[in-house]
C-alpha cells in the first residue's frame, strides 16, 4: 500500500502503519479461516448425519397435505432424514414447519433444486441440505456458502466424478434404478472413496443389497411414503415401511463389518 505523504513521514512512524496494516490483513484472513472452518464443521456434521442413519425419505407429492403426520410416522420408524422436493406443492412452508417442529430430532432439507436461487430460498425457510437431480457448479457453491451439504444428482462415472471435484458432500447416483445394484458396486471399485446416496429403485426389501454394493446411505421416495397411504391416512403403513428399511440398513452394515472384521 502506498502513502501519499510517506515521503516525508519519519521511518518508524512509517514502518508502524505499515506493521499495522500487515497485522489487521492478518486477523481478517484468521477471521475469515474461523468462519469457512465453522462452515466445513457444520456442512460435515450434516452429512455424516445422513450417512449415521443411513435413509434419506423423500417427499414428492403432487398435492399439498398435512406433513407432520407424515414426518411423525416416518420419525417412529427410525427415519431422521427428510428430503422434500421442490415440485411438491407448498414445498418451502412445509420446509419451515418440519425445522421449526424437530428441531435436531430430523434433519430436513430439499430436493429437485436446479438453480443458486432455490438454494437460497430452502436456506430462508431453515433447509439443512440440497438435493438436485442434476450437477451444477454453482448450486454446490451456493449451498456450501449458506451452510448447506449439497448432493448434486449425477449417473455416469465422469458425472460422479465431477460432482466430486466440485465439491459435493455426497453424489446422489440418479436414476438408480436404470442399472441398479451392479452399476454401483462397478462404479465405486476404481473410485472407492466416493460417497454415493443412490435414489431411484431402493425399496425397503432391498435396501441391504444397495448398502451391500456399496452405497453410504440410500434416498426412498414411493416406495416409502406412497401418495395412496397419504391420501387414506394411513400412516402407521409409512412406520412399518420406515422400521423395515432402516432395521436392513442396520444389518446390512453389521455384515459389512463383520466381514471386514474377518479379513
Amino acid at each position: 500500500m502506498r502513502y501519499p505523504n510517506e515521503k516525508i513521514l519519519p521511518t518508524k512512524v512509517f514502518i508502524f502503519h505499515i506493521c499495522l496494516d500487515i497485522v489487521t490483513y492478518i486477523r481478517t484472513l484468521i477471521e475469515k479461516a474461523s468462519f469457512l472452518n465453522h462452515m466445513n464443521q457444520q456442512i460435515q456434521a450434516q452429512t455424516e448425519h445422513i450417512i449415521r442413519f443411513g435413509a434419506m425419505a423423500v417427499i414428492r407429492l403432487h398435492e399439498s397435505v398435512p406433513i407432520l403426520p407424515i414426518a411423525d410416522a416416518l420419525l417412529m420408524g427410525g427415519i431422521r432424514t427428510l428430503e422434500v422436493t421442490l415440485t411438491t406443492p407448498n414445498a418451502l412452508s412445509m420446509i419451515e414447519q418440519l425445522s421449526q417442529s424437530y428441531g435436531t430430532k430430523m434433519l430436513i432439507g430439499a430436493g429437485s433444486v436446479i438453480n443458486p436461487k432455490q438454494v437460497q430460498d430452502v436456506a430462508s425457510a431453515g433447509g439443512s441440505f440440497i438435493v438436485s437431480p442434476i450437477t451444477k457448479k454453482e448450486i454446490i457453491d451456493a449451498g456450501h456458502a449458506l451452510d448447506c451439504a449439497v448432493l448434486p444428482g449425477a449417473f455416469t462415472p465422469t458425472e460422479v466424478f465431477t460432482a466430486h471435484e466440485w465439491g459435493a458432500d455426497m453424489v446422489k447416483i440418479f436414476p438408480a434404478q436404470q442399472l441398479g445394484t451392479g452399476y454401483l458396486k462397478a462404479l465405486l471399485a476404481p473410485l472407492p472413496h466416493l460417497k454415493c446416496l443412490p435414489t431411484g429403485g431402493v425399496t425397503p426389501d432391498n435396501a441391504g443389497t444397495w448398502i451391500h454394493a456399496g452405497a453410504q446411505a440410500l434416498g426412498i421416495g414411493s416406495a416409502l411414503i406412497d401418495p395412496e397411504s397419504i391420501r387414506n391416512h394411513h400412516y402407521s403403513m409409512l412406520t412399518d415401511r420406515a422400521t423395515i428399511l432402516s432395521k436392513n440398513i442396520t444389518e446390512a452394515r453389521q455384515i459389512l463389518r463383520e466381514n471386514q472384521t474377518i479379513e
